[in-house]
């Protein structure tokens, strides 16, 4: 028989329990609802509850909660293309900066790509099958420029990801063409000598597109 039991916890205040537990005896206890904030702090927030009594040592154990949370970041292999059918290939980087682990698999969806590829999150962290608060993993997608990108003179895709049923931020990636943007002008004047006051003078400007 353990006399004089009691459980304690620094941010709640536990519900009565018997004084007394018989060998083999247990006793629990719900707390709650506790309302929390929004994002804890620290996020996962750990909570740990002491057990004691006269004739033990006490024990503990921890319960953690936190927030789902997956942030995205994207790159291309260059920054600039130059002709149609020329390949970009982009890299994801997704990171659990929650306080949750996030069951597998990660996702990316983009809106220019067809064929975004994750490894297994079984492969990063502590190779379990969650991606788990702080660890990240790498994703790779690829793109081919087509025509119009070459008229427009540039090519601007976004991506997100999500896993576990969380969703990321979206990310903006931008590649330009290579050619040379210029604007040229040259300014004439006809007649270009004049001998009298009053002569009428026309000036003209030939604008031209440079670049290439």
């Amino acid at each position: 028989m353990l006399s004089t039991v009691n459980v304690t916890d620094p941010d709640v205040t536990v519900c009565a329990l018997p004084v007394s537990l018989a060998i083999g005896a247990s006793v629990s206890c719900i707390v709650g609802p506790v309302a929390i904030a929004s994002t804890p702090i620290p996020n996962p927030f750990i909570n740990t509850a002491t057990a004691d009594s006269a004739e033990t040592n006490p024990v503990t154990s921890s319960a953690r909660y936190g927030t789902k949370s997956l942030t995205i970041d994207k790159s291309a292999d260059k920054s600039e293309f130059t002709a149609v059918g020329e390949l970009l290939t982009y890299s994801y980087l997704i990171e659990n900066n929650g306080g949750y682990p996030l069951l597998g698999p990660v996702n990316v969806a983009d809106n220019k790509s067809a064929d975004e590829t994750c490894p297994a999150v079984n492969t990063v962290g502590d190779l379990d099958d969650y991606l788990d608060p702080g660890e990240s993993i790498t994703c790779a997608a690829t793109y081919t420029i087509l025509a119009q990108d070459v008229t427009a003179g540039f090519v601007t895709n976004t991506a997100a990801a999500s896993a576990d049923g969380t969703i990321s931020n979206t990310r903006q990636c931008d590649s330009l063409s290579n050619l040379t943007l210029a604007l040229s002008i040259v300014k004439s004047a006809s007649p270009a000598t004049y001998g009298a006051v009053g002569v009428v003078i026309n000036y003209s400007y030939l604008v031209t597109n440079s670049g290439m």
